[in-house]
Formats: structure tokens, sequence, C-alpha cells
């Protein structure tokens, strides 16, 4: 199945490169990842018209913490990415992503 967001960039980290911490998921948070693309983030990638990046997806535990991510963050069970549009329309992405998220009942 074909989607806009590459697993790799649900998984990258700068930080965590940097730091040399390992962040690999497991089988059952690829899944959630993928589950993630196909239900929200492929449909709002669709709904908005135009390139997202992805600016942070799955944390594992480490560096979650080293990122001064909660304790019980979704990034850490892959159901979580912070988002920026390429456009550089950050404002309006916001109101435009939380008005898609409301339409279409997602919590």
């Amino acid at each position: 199945m074909s989607s806009y967001f590459e697993l790799s960039e649900l998984l990258a980290s700068e930080k965590a490169l940097s730091k040399k911490i390992s962040n690999l998921p497991t089988w059952e948070i690829v899944e959630h990842l993928n589950e993630l693309r196909e239900k929200i983030l492929d449909p709002l990638r669709v709904a908005w018209g135009s390139p997202i990046n992805v600016t942070s997806g799955f944390r594992g535990k480490k560096l979650n913490a080293e990122v001064g991510g909660s304790a019980t963050s979704a990034h850490m069970r892959g159901y979580a990415v912070d988002l920026v549009p390429a456009n550089g329309r950050i404002s309006e992405f916001i109101s435009f992503a939380i008005d898609w998220a409301k339409t279409n009942d997602i919590g």
C-alpha cells in the first residue's frame, strides 16, 4: 500500500543518533505506526493538500526521557507524531488539523 509517509520518517531521530540511543521499535509498535499512517497521517495529508513533515515519531523509553517527553507519551507506543507543514504555514495547519480531527472524530 502506498503512503505519503515512510516508516523510516516515523523512526528517525537525530537525538537518538547523536546520543547513540537505540530506538528500534517492536513489531507491535511498527503495526501501530502503520495504523497511524493509514487512519490519520495519510488522510490528513490528502485533506491538507500539500506535504507534511514529521519532526518526531516513535520514541523508545530512553529517547523519550532524553527529550523530556511524558512518561506516558503516545510516542512510545507508536501512536503519536509531531508534524509541520512543508509550506511553513504552521498556524494555518494547526487550525486545519484540529478542525479535521474534530470533523473526522479523531481523539
